[in-house]
């Protein structure tokens, strides 16, 4: 990996629930990365050695790292550090490339300006946008949507524009809406989508255990 986090450097790391915390790296070599206990986590019961984590930055060309790990640890003297795996490599998101997920999400949408509404679950999404099918091919092209989609404690409200259609091979329409939340509802549903992925890979470790 060449996008590494440094020493030193801020970090933000997301768990299973609906928030991210702030810390910085204490140190890091090879896969081994030890972080100091999350700012603001202090009431927050910390995980259970062995979950799995994802912490992420803003790297050097001012886009975002994001990097899956485990926890290993957590000292007991203070200041308490948490200590960290490295499981996976290095994600980066762009303005252009969102991570996507959180398949099965419930999603309602509705013309903008219309009672008329369509309650289904998400292919796909990300903080710039969502795929979804459209049994009753109700939206085409350029058309103003309502998009209302749970995100924890909170709910994401948001008049997206259908951006593509198409036809998948199973003869199901699908759209693809984007839209431009302001951060702190595109850190929920970041958060969202970290949680989806965390969940995904336990599924699949489960199974393979099997």
């Amino acid at each position: 990996m060449t996008d590494r986090p440094s020493v030193n450097g801020l970090l933000y790391v997301a768990g299973s629930g609906d928030a991210s915390y702030k810390t910085r790296v204490e140190d890091l070599e090879g896969t081994a990365l030890t972080i100091a206990a999350p700012i603001g986590a202090g009431d927050v019961e910390p995980p259970e050695e062995g979950a799995e984590l994802q912490v992420f930055w803003t790297n050097t060309t001012r886009n975002r790292s994001i990097l899956p790990v485990r926890l290993v640890g957590i000292t007991k003297e203070s200041p308490k550090r948490w200590q960290l795996e490295i499981v996976g490599d290095v994600v980066r998101n762009t303005r252009r490339r969102f991570v996507r997920g959180a398949h099965g999400t419930p999603i309602r949408l509705a013309a903008a300006g219309s009672s008329r509404s369509l309650e289904i679950e998400v292919v796909d999404l990300s903080e710039g946008g969502v795929r979804c099918h459209d049994p009753e091919r109700m939206f085409r092209i350029g058309d103003l949507v309502a998009v209302s989609l749970p995100l924890g404690a909170d709910r994401c409200d948001q008049i997206g524009v259908v951006h593509a259609t198409r036809d998948t091979d199973d003869g199901l329409a699908e759209i693809v809406l984007t839209y431009e939340p302001e951060e702190r509802v595109a850190q929920l549903i970041r958060q969202l989508v970290y949680s989806w992925e965390i969940e995904q890979r336990r599924r699949e470790r489960d199974l393979a255990g099997r």
